[in-house]
């Protein structure tokens, strides 16, 4: 519906039909988000060219695809409900590349309005000697919004404005001046976590303050001059680029982007350079082929298009087939991540290890994630997109997988020392088994009863162990366990040799 009404205005305003179009999304869509946006844009009566990241865009407006050098541009996009901040490369040749993606997703303007509807509420409440409730009040809130919205909006230009509501609870009128020093000390904590954001995404992507080039204003909350401020103050510049309006920049940018692309589908003239762009995936993609790690086979802000392989053997003899389950996300144990889909290859009968099988991820340019296995033995090969519509992956949500990764590092890293632990007993006691069958069929009179029955009693403790520990032993318990039963398996098999 939104598209379509799009269409109507675009149609309405160019006096023709539109059919091809260009469409800009944040970067941390992921594929599911970006093929929903396809079929609305097809339900819509539109075709999409190409769908690119909204930094991507902001950066074309500016005509940094026509750099001569390398460049590194910042984003610095701040909305009404989200905070978001990309590093755009731009080579020799013009091929701009979404270097990191970053910000916070649960942050934006608004947070500015919630701050000061507080403190119109306290001033209000101090002026009238009583307490104003307007949580249950819509109306009253609403009211109070638009107001601060609009006096935010004049001094953007002037130093003071005057903030005045008629009835604005219990009948009582409200009016009262603000000077833009007044407004930036009582919002000056959501212009600290801006600036602390910003700070924390630069040493993420490991890039220095010196090392941008250029940075690009957009949304309509980066119009505030202490936002503006603050960055140059930060960057220790004179200047950002801002001279195209900071809510129709995206737009821009995809409009130039779109003229290209419509001159190379029609063959004609370029006269337009053409733009190369090249994007990143947002989050990790990887598999839980067995043991509840996390494999990645492509890493978060690996540039798109882009195709990672791995191999997966068999864990088990005579083992049929291998079960992946296919997520998304920065934890180390899969289950943590997002769940994306599953497939199954099936593989020849062999002993544990020898059966094995490749995986090949590969996202395209608008971010859909295709997969291909082959099994090595046969040489048989299966192909597929990952269809995960079920549900799908919020902005919000990638950031706190991004967040939690973070904040769980240290456990994560204990999970992986755990499965590394558990994996090494369990292949010890497979070798342990395999050595005692090859033993006992060359020479089964020099395998003991008792010896036996020692053995296979440890070794059932340890399977016992493991199967009844799986999240709740420790890495010492699995290294003990190990212990006790290579000095038992040990001194037996050495007089077997």
């Amino acid at each position: 519906m939104h598209l379509v009404h799009l269409k109507s205005l675009a149609e309405s305003y160019l006096g023709t039909t539109v059919k091809d179009v260009v469409i800009t999304v944040p970067p941390y869509f992921n594929d599911s988000q970006r093929q929903a946006t396809k079929v609305a844009a097809h339900l819509a009566g539109l075709d999409v060219l190409q769908i690119i990241d909204k930094p991507v865009a902001a950066a074309i407006a500016y005509g940094l695809h026509m750099t001569t050098t390398e460049t590194n541009v910042l984003i610095f996009d701040l909305d009404d409900v989200a905070f978001n901040v990309s590093i755009v490369t731009a080579d020799e040749k013009g091929k701009l590349t979404v270097k990191a993606t970053g910000g916070d997703t649960h942050f934006g303007g608004q947070e500015i309005v919630d701050i000061m509807v507080d403190h119109i509420v306290k001033e209000f409440n101090k002026k009238h000697q009583m307490v104003m409730d307007i949580t249950g009040n819509s109306r009253t809130l609403r009211r109070l919004k638009d107001s601060i919205q609009w006096a935010m909006q004049d001094l953007i230009s002037n130093t003071e404005t005057t903030i005045s509501i008629d009835s604005l609870y219990n009948a009582i009128d409200f009016s009262t001046s603000i000077t833009r020093v007044k407004f930036e000390d009582i919002t000056n904590s959501f212009f600290s976590k801006c600036i602390e954001t910003l700070a924390s995404f630069l040493r993420d992507a490991k890039i220095y303050n010196t090392n941008v080039d250029h940075i690009v204003l957009v949304g309509v909350f980066t119009r505030i001059p202490k936002v503006q401020q603050l960055l140059r103050e930060f960057f220790n510049v004179n200047e950002l680029l801002k001279s195209i309006n900071v809510i129709e920049v995206v737009a821009h940018g995809a409009a130039i982007h779109a003229a290209n692309l419509i001159h190379k589908k029609r063959e004609k003239a370029k006269t337009l350079p053409i733009v190369s762009l090249l994007q990143t995936a947002t989050l990790s993609i990887g598999v839980d082929a067995h043991d509840g790690v996390f494999s990645v086979i492509i890493p978060r802000n690996t540039p798109i298009p882009t195709t990672g392989e791995k191999i997966y053997f068999t864990t088990v003899d005579n083992q049929r087939s291998i079960p992946f389950n296919v997520y998304q996300g920065e934890r180390s144990r899969a289950k943590d991540n997002k769940w994306l889909g599953e497939f199954e290859v099936a593989v020849s009968p062999a002993p544990k290890g020898k059966s094995k099988v490749t995986v090949a991820f590969s996202i395209d340019a608008d971010g859909t994630l295709n997969c291909k296995v082959k099994e090595l033995t046969t040489g048989l090969k299966k192909e597929f997109i990952i269809n995960h519509n079920k549900e799908k992956i919020s902005h919000e949500v990638i950031k706190k997988m991004v967040k939690d990764a973070e904040k769980y590092k240290m456990e994560d890293q204990e999970y992986i020392k755990l499965m590394h632990a558990r994996n090494v007993l369990k292949e010890y006691i497979y070798n342990v088994q395999r050595r005692m069958k090859m033993i006992g069929s060359i020479d089964k009179t020099r395998l003991h009863a008792k010896e036996i029955k020692k053995m296979e009693t440890a070794i059932e403790a340890a399977n016992e162990y493991i199967d009844k520990n799986q999240e709740l032993a420790d890495v010492d318990e699995y290294k003990k366990v190990q212990d006790q039963l290579e000095k038992l398996c040990v001194d037996v098999i050495a007089q077997l040799v």
